[in-house]
């Protein structure tokens, strides 16, 4: 049903409790009540108040509580949806409806008989009259030229038939009779019975399209256009109703948003009959409104718009244009009951893409419409479209910071500069940092860069988080860039900065320099050497940072911090020069803990696996302060770790031993484990040395003086990673001169 009213708030969410479905009976009774005293139907639809006249999301939620309403209002239902036994019914030419219709009263068509679809093809009109009214037949042509397509033809269930006593057939019903102002039709659902899943439905349309409120869209003039689309809406409604599963306290049409319903009915409009392009009357709320969010359980009216995500999924989600991802979603939830934003994302991945990704495309090429228009980037009708605007006034040399609504988008604009000397680095990054497991990446963006010769776009690479870098080196060259980003978190708002800037040469060729970090605590810090051999804009910075989910990845996955996690950054269009040579950058990491530094890596984490990947081979100093050196080529997130083993009292070594004194350079290393506490006693049980911060010893006592050769008794007390059970093991060490 399309009109004034879409949806009504109250029917806008679940349902929970027994008098929420009393609440709905009790709204709805009035109307059905009114229906039913329409005797003959001769007397037209009383007059109601607005608010008595159900919605399509009261209709909906009737079939989302249909086990929980009461026996009384399924009768008082079913008596006022029930056929009028006065009605004329007309079988469809393809054999697959009855259309039922009068010609006298408030309900009545028009009685022209000029024409008809009773040939060998059913598909093509006749000149002569077949006793049937025209707009009857051309009703029943639409019905059939709907079902070739959608069921036919791209393979969705066919709709369940409504049943009473008098009409028992198992052909789909649909009746015409009026309809309130600006109502195109409505598709009734009913009792499903035993069904597992699936809910029988019939669908009523509009008898007359010569009133004042058609004439903008011309249906006025051509009534046949008016019930085409209202055939190929509606159907696709009985569609998506055989296709639900029958869940007594689930969301209505499961967990469809009625964006994704209303949209995907409305894409059926386009796709049977693409010549009309009723869709277009609700398409100018997004180019005003670029920002909006899609496919969210919205009460708004402005459901319908979602249908131009749809068309675009249509063409351009798949290798070749096609319905594909549509009926993928839907049979994916008609094999398997599936929560809606779980099944875009599988959906989307069997067709290989990220729906964040996919999302942000076609946010991108909206931008080509209006007087942009290029139909090979965007929709076919795109120069019937308005078009978005990007220049808002609110650039900032610094940073500008917008929130971005739930699969919606965010324009940052960067103008035309007076002074252009410099390379424009932009900087993208979300305020939450924060990573969905069960998402996946939540964050993309795409810059729009004008020239006056072109426009193009190019895909920005955000890593998990959503961050990212764009260069660019020859602004001259270039109008105006725009930097769209857009939020693939299904329901939440998130703040998203982008900041630009213009760099210098910070770094002469032949330059060497050293850029260093500690970490908040005291206990490791880190150091960049770099040298270049070209002159290099913007600059290296390090800093540490604190992310418990890395830590809990590393652990995950057996390995153990001994340092800090250092942020080092730096533009990542230095990494095709560190490759070749151009530039050298060694990192330099001074861990908290010298334990098992001879198994300590420099981990990088990777953005895009979500895990922490070793960086090669380093070199290790432990002749002085302890440290551990690598060569990197990407900014990142960075720290040191040591493998966890399969630690047991078995596995805790004490080396070298025997070890010899030799004045104070003699120390024994304790490994194997997280050493937790080691005690050293002497050959008497006396105890001698005791360390809770490091697994060395050092031939010391407690006193710091080096012990005398002998025999020595070592306590280890440690960690057990597979138990994580507190152990203990000892061994016995021999000192000599």
């Amino acid at each position: 049903m399309r009109g004034q009213r879409i949806l009504n708030p109250e029917s806008s969410g679940r349902l929970t409790s027994s008098n929420q479905v009393r609440n709905l009976e009790n709204r709805l009774k009035p109307f059905l009540e009114h229906r039913i005293r329409r005797a003959g139907r001769f007397n037209g639809l009383p007059q109601l108040n607005p608010e008595n006249i159900p919605a399509e999301s009261d209709i909906l939620q009737l079939a989302r509580v249909w086990n929980d309403l009461s026996p009384e209002f399924k009768v008082l239902y079913k008596e006022a949806i029930s056929i009028p036994k006065s009605f004329s019914v007309h079988l469809s030419p393809g054999g697959n409806f009855e259309v039922y219709y009068t010609t006298v009263g408030p309900d009545s068509v028009s009685s022209a008989d000029h024409y008809g679809f009773e040939g060998a093809d059913w598909s093509v009109k006749t000149d002569k009259g077949n006793g049937v009214p025209d707009y009857v037949d051309e009703v029943a042509w639409a019905l059939d030229s709907c079902w070739s397509k959608m069921i036919d033809r791209f393979g969705f269930k066919p709709p369940l038939p409504s049943k009473d006593s008098g009409h028992r057939s198992d052909r789909y019903k649909v009746i015409i009779e009026e309809q309130e102002f600006s109502y195109y039709g409505l598709t009734w659902v009913d009792d499903p019975g035993s069904r597992e899943k699936g809910y029988p439905s019939y669908i009523t349309l509009r008898n007359d399209w010569s009133g004042d409120e058609w004439s903008d869209l011309g249906y006025n003039e051509h009534p046949e256009d008016g019930a085409r689309v209202t055939c190929a809406h509606e159907l696709f409604h009985a569609v998506q109703y055989a296709m639900t599963w029958n869940v007594n306290d689930g969301i209505f049409l499961d967990d469809f948003p009625m964006t994704w319903i209303e949209g995907s009915a409305v894409l059926m409009e386009e796709t049977v009959f693409g010549y009309i392009d009723d869709y277009l009357q609700y398409t100018d709320f997004y180019f005003r409104n670029p920002g909006m969010s899609f496919l969210n359980q919205t009460t708004e009216n402005i459901v319908y718009t979602n249908s131009l995500l749809m068309l675009y999924l249509c063409k351009f989600a798949g290798d070749s244009p096609g319905i594909g991802f549509i009926r993928d979603v839907f049979d994916n939830n008609y094999k398997k009951l599936t929560p809606f934003h779980k099944n875009l994302r599988s959906t989307s991945a069997s067709m290989g893409h990220l729906w964040t990704d996919l999302l942000a495309a076609f946010h991108t090429s909206s931008f080509f419409s209006g007087t942009r228009a290029d139909t090979s980037r965007f929709l076919n009708d795109a120069g019937l479209f308005l078009q978005w605007s990007y220049d808002e006034g609110n650039y900032s040399p610094d940073a500008i910071q917008k929130a971005v609504n739930p699969y919606g988008m965010a324009r940052f604009h960067i103008p035309p500069q007076s002074v252009r000397d410099d390379t424009l680095f932009i900087f993208l990054s979300s305020l939450s940092r924060q990573y969905y497991t069960d998402l996946g990446r939540t964050w993309a963006a795409n810059l729009i860069i004008r020239t006056h010769e072109q426009d193009s776009v190019l895909n920005l690479h955000l890593d998990s988080l959503g961050n990212g870098t764009a260069m660019f080196p020859d602004l001259n060259e270039i109008d105006d860039i725009i930097v769209l980003v857009t939020n693939g978190h299904p329901s939440l708002v998130r703040d998203y900065i982008v900041s630009f800037q213009h760099c210098g040469i910070n770094y002469k060729a032949g330059s060497s320099q050293s850029i260093a970090a500690t970490s908040v605590d005291k206990q490791s810090s880190a150091s960049v050497q770099l040298y270049t051999k070209k002159d290099l804009r913007c600059p290296l910075q390090i800093s540490d940072t604190l992310d418990n989910r890395l830590i809990d990845s590393a652990q995950a996955h057996y390995l153990k911090p001994i340092s800090s996690l250092f942020h080092i950054s730096f533009p990542a269009v230095w990494s095709s020069s560190m490759s070749g040579d151009s530039i050298s950058a060694t990192l330099t990491m001074y861990p908290e803990s010298s334990q098992q530094i001879d198994d300590a890596s420099i981990y990088v984490w990777n953005s895009s696996s979500s895990l922490w990947a070793k960086s090669g081979n380093p070199i290790i100093d432990t002749s002085g302060t302890v440290n551990i050196t690598r060569t990197i080529t990407d900014p990142g997130i960075y720290a040191v770790f040591v493998p966890k083993t399969n630690s047991h009292k078995g596995s805790i070594l004490a080396s070298p031993n025997p070890v010899r004194l030799k004045g104070k350079q003699g120390q024994v290393r304790f490994t194997g484990a997280e050493i937790l506490e080691v005690r050293i006693y002497s050959s008497t049980g006396s105890l001698v040395y005791k360390t809770v911060t490091d697994n060395l010893w050092h031939l010391n006592n407690s006193e710091n003086k080096s012990v005398a050769p002998g025999l020595y008794h070592a306590i280890i007390t440690f960690k057990n990673n597979e138990t994580y059970r507190t152990e203990t093991a000892r061994r016995k060490i021999m000192v000599t001169p």
